[in-house]
């Protein structure tokens, strides 16, 4: 005769049941493709002895999605989580058009060195963030339309326009569905936030570390 599992015992083994299949469904959210330079110390500034935190131009992307607005919107987002990381000042964006409007070079996802380093001199810039949109809109899915979004960004020292940071993430709407609809993610701009902050965390864990005071500057105070 089969002994009867006390409530405590059911709840506690559902949980268990629920925390292994959102484990899992999390590990097939894709993950963004980056890189971080590890030498030479990417992320401070030229002059090490130069107060003030290091300093982020933000250039309008390259946009080769469909929607014609989406890249002023995802720049938006890009400039927020940026001023949010401790040790990194985002250049006034005004301050970026109006170095932009000097220079008749349009494809800012491949811009020359020499282009960039004028750029980074005129904003007092100690790096310029350029990149791509590659792909913002909808798919047609069993359920419902499903946004899609996927971009590509890289962080360039000025002067030399040394690589120091790039990330190449793209997301589905439904990639984090789990169960009912949980996990889904229906709004567009909601998504293209998500893919940002997911794309950046790496850059913010390495400026934040850069940022914090070595134990041997502290004791010579």
């Amino acid at each position: 005769m089969a002994r009867a599992v006390p409530e405590g015992a059911r709840t506690a083994c559902r949980r268990a049941v629920l925390v292994v299949v959102m484990a899992g469904v999390a590990g097939c959210v894709p993950q963004p493709r980056t890189f971080i330079a590890r030498d030479q110390k990417p992320f401070v500034r030229g002059d090490s002895t130069a107060p003030g935190p290091f300093r982020v131009a933000v250039l309008p992307l390259a946009n080769y999605s469909t929607d014609h607005d989406a890249p002023q919107r995802l720049t938006l987002t890009l400039l927020n989580e940026l001023a949010r990381i401790p040790g990194i000042e985002v250049v006034d964006p005004g301050a970026v058009d109006a170095a932009l409007t000097k220079e008749p070079w349009t494809l800012l996802d491949r811009m020359p060195p020499d282009v960039a380093d004028r750029i980074g001199a005129e904003l007092h810039a100690d790096a310029l963030l350029v990149g791509a949109l590659l792909e913002y809109g909808v798919r047609d899915g069993a359920d419902g339309r499903v946004p899609q979004v996927s971009v590509a960004l890289r962080l360039a020292r000025t002067p030399g326009s040394r690589i120091v940071w790039s990330a190449v993430h793209g997301r589905d709407g439904a990639d984090g569905e789990w169960l009912f609809g949980m996990g889904r993610v229906n709004a567009t701009d909601q998504l293209a936030a998500e893919v940002v902050r997911e794309a950046l965390r790496p850059l913010a864990v390495a400026a934040a570390e850069a940022h914090q005071p070595r134990v041997g500057s502290l004791e010579r105070k």
